[in-house]
């Protein structure tokens, strides 16, 4: 059956499992910033859907398109579930300066990016991931995340914001 699974899942959800374990990793991983706890755990999340979704539907072809939408769903899970439990609310924007000079971003390294997106909250890391890695639009990453356009784009703008300041500390020290 191609790409998917269809008709035998048991033979066929391993192969899936083995072609495409790598990408859906290196995936997530770019989404979390490369936080490794939680990207185990949402590659895992997204093998054990696809083994009971086979179980359920078997007559659903199942496909590294549907792992790789299954695996940002979870992780989009995740945050919302996180962001619940913690009902914090970021209001960064007020206190903090507006005449921070532009960073290089040629300048910082892939290591070092990595270090930075790990330290942002999830739900900004997981936005400007979507944004910008994903390419999807402001109105799709609102849609994905269950906010509005404008607390997306405030959210976008903090998480932008605490990048910049990361790197300034990152460079001072």
């Amino acid at each position: 059956m191609g790409e998917g699974l269809g008709a035998d899942p048991a033979g066929g959800q391993l192969d899936l499992f083995l072609r495409a374990a790598n990408d859906v990793h290196r995936y997530i991983s770019r989404l979390t910033g490369g936080d490794r706890q939680l990207t185990e755990d949402i590659v895992q999340e997204t093998f054990i859907a696809m083994f009971r979704h086979q179980q359920s539907r078997p007559d659903v072809e199942v496909g590294v398109g549907w792992l790789m939408t299954a695996a940002r769903n979870r992780l989009i899970d995740h945050v919302r579930s996180r962001q619940r439990d913690q009902a914090r609310v970021e209001r960064h924007a007020a206190s903090e300066s507006r005449d921070v000079p532009p960073i290089d971003a040629a300048a910082i390294s892939d290591e070092r990016a990595r270090l930075m997106l790990a330290q942002l909250p999830d739900y900004e890391r997981v936005a400007l991931a979507l944004h910008v890695v994903d390419g999807m639009s402001i109105a799709d990453v609102a849609t994905h995340l269950g906010r509005t356009v404008d607390a997306t784009t405030s959210l976008l703008a903090r998480a932008r914001r605490h990048l910049r300041a990361l790197a300034l500390e990152m460079s001072d020290g």
